[in-house]
């Protein structure tokens, strides 16, 4: 009879375990059953909007839509970490590697609950204490496919641990995001393709399949806003609405809210360095569980080319004017001022690529940027 009670007794502990991790997911997205960790979200900047699958322009991609790893110039360390209350807890890190054959990155997403009481009888001790860990290793790999479409996908190794038992599995994404004159971003995201976790029992949990597609608008360089649905089946759809505003560039302002009413809202802060750049993030929300404030934070470093690699860039690659004439501009991107005209023909050396657009040495002084989908390389 004591037997049976402490397997009752644990088995209501587990499932209060599990309410927790899928309320947790459900409080940031669209909540699965097994794996429901993989749903909460990462990265401060991207939370505080809310829809990202479109943008996906920092290292938190490797999390959201990896194709979006093809845009980066530089490697980027990333890291977030939230704390819920009931000892929840939520880590994320990423590294991310551009290289001329496409960008890797390799990312680890932790999720856990801490100080779970285990009971046979109606103590005032607990017999003893355990705890429960979610955790996913992801190997990202991202390529542009011409000056448009980019492609990207991660594999995931899972490992699970509630209380004494173990599982292991493992799951795929795949992604694409197209880019319209750098104004219009569209993003689609499959997540957790043929995902499951096998129990040492011989039990397997099959991890729902998530289809995540964004949309973004630039209506400036100062404002974007983004849209994004994630869904899990016809009854199961999360929808979200958010903003980003760069009133002043080093302090932007973020700001969502989903289908239910729930709002998301954040700031952050960058520097440059000599070696390249930092930025903090911040998000505030509401946890749906409890009500309660939740504050997730995220920092991040982008390392800066030296110029000996933009040198070699330059000596090596030469692009050239498909058009009759073609603007230059100071940055990447159409709402950047006009420079000069470059004329069809012309031949220029490549420093970098920044998803649709090329970095160029305009002239014997002067750096300068066109749209990638009027050039080729030769």
């Amino acid at each position: 009879m004591d037997r049976r009670l402490k397997s009752l007794s644990l088995h209501i502990t587990l499932g209060y375990v599990w309410m927790l991790l899928s309320m947790t997911a459900r409080a940031e997205g669209t909540a699965g059953k097994a794996g429901a960790f993989l749903r909460t979200g990462v990265g401060a900047r991207a939370l505080a909007i809310g829809a990202f699958t479109a943008i996906a322009d920092d290292a938190s991609a490797t999390y959201w839509n990896p194709a979006g790893l093809s845009g980066l110039s530089d490697a980027r360390v990333y890291g977030t970490y939230a704390r819920y209350s009931l000892d929840r807890r939520q880590n994320f890190m990423s590294l991310v590697l551009p290289t001329r054959r496409g960008a890797f990155g390799i990312s680890w997403l932790g999720f856990g609950v801490a100080g779970i009481e285990a009971r046979s009888s109606n103590t005032l001790q607990p017999d003893y204490i355990f705890s429960d860990s979610e955790n996913a290793l992801l190997i990202s790999y991202a390529q542009n496919l011409g000056s448009i479409f980019s492609f990207g996908t991660n594999l995931k190794l899972l490992h699970h641990k509630l209380e004494r038992q173990q599982a292991f599995g493992s799951g795929a994404d795949f992604a694409l995001r197209m880019n319209f004159f750098n104004r219009l971003h569209l993003g689609v995201m499959l997540q957790d393709f043929g995902g499951s976790l096998k129990w040492p029992s011989g039990y397997t949990d099959q991890i729902p399949l998530c289809l995540r597609v964004g949309c973004a608008l630039r209506l400036s360089r100062r404002l974007t806003l983004a849209f994004e649905s994630a869904s899990e089946g016809i009854n199961e759809v999360d929808l979200r609405v958010g903003t980003e505003i760069k009133a002043i560039n080093e302090f932007p302002l973020r700001f969502g809210v989903d289908h239910r009413g729930a709002v998301s809202m954040g700031s952050g802060f960058s520097a440059p360095l000599d070696i390249g750049k930092i930025e903090l993030d911040y998000c505030y929300s509401k946890d749906a569980f409890t009500n309660e404030n939740v504050h997730k934070v995220s920092a991040a470093f982008a390392f800066r080319r030296n110029g000996n690699h933009e040198e070699q860039q330059e000596s090596e690659i030469l692009v050239e004017v498909t058009v009759p004439a073609l603007n230059v501009r100071s940055g990447p991107g159409i709402h950047f001022k006009r420079i000069g005209i470059a004329k069809q023909g012309k031949k220029f050396r490549l420093i970098e690529r920044k998803s649709d657009w090329l970095k160029i040495r305009y002239s014997k002084d002067r750096i300068g940027w066109v749209s990638a989908k009027y050039m080729r390389m030769i």
